[in-house]
């Protein structure tokens, strides 16, 4: 995060878009760390904001990951790519959602990022959000839209994810918004059998 020395290496003609040993960029590794004034003076002089690195992850993906949500804006500002998807099939929304980020995942929404995505494996951001036990962003995706009955490749919807899980508040949100608590995935399995398999007392109550 030390602005003066990269304006000054900047200055004396080094790689903006230099890559080490995983693909990484300057920019990759001032987006993760939280650094928005050495990401825009990198943008500023011409680094590549849809650069990716050797999982498929752009700038976007790394700074949605880490929750850095003045980054994402500046990136969207930029132009970065928010329907963009990495190596499993991730878009930056699937991030965000996955590790809990609230704001960034409304600000990604609000930009218009594809809010039924489906990864590599059929899993959506809310399926990922469900997974995490992360609440408030199930229910800012499912104020925006969201498929609540959308199925992976395995034919789990989110209400079994959230059951497998045991994540109560999750399942009790999930049936208020009219998710299917009959449906069954590929080996016949209701939510409920998820639940009960797992031991979820509660949810199974």
């Amino acid at each position: 995060g030390h602005l003066e020395v990269v304006r000054e290496l900047l200055a004396q003609g080094a790689d903006r878009d230099a890559a080490e040993d995983c693909g990484y960029t300057p920019l990759h590794f001032a987006a993760e760390h939280g650094h928005l004034e050495v990401v825009q003076e990198l943008l500023r002089e011409g680094a590549n904001k849809d650069a990716v690195d050797h999982n498929g992850w752009t700038v976007l993906h790394v700074a949605a990951h880490g929750g850095h949500l003045e980054m994402v804006r500046e990136l969207l500002r930029q132009g970065a790519d928010k329907h963009v998807v990495d190596n499993r099939g991730y878009t930056p929304l699937h991030r965000a959602a996955k590790t809990g980020h609230l704001e960034v995942v409304r600000e990604l929404l609000a930009q218009g990022a594809d809010r039924d995505a489906a990864e590599d494996c059929g899993y959506t951001p809310l399926h990922f959000a469900a997974e995490h036990g992360h609440l408030e962003v199930v229910q800012e995706l499912l104020r925006e839209g969201a498929n609540k009955d959308a199925v992976d490749h395995n034919g789990w919807t989110v209400l079994h994810v959230a059951a497998h899980g045991g994540h109560l508040e999750m399942v009790r949100e999930l049936l208020r918004q009219g998710a299917d608590k009959h449906v069954v995935d590929n080996r016949g399995y209701t939510p409920l059998h998820r639940a009960a398999k797992t031991g979820h007392l509660e949810v199974v109550r």
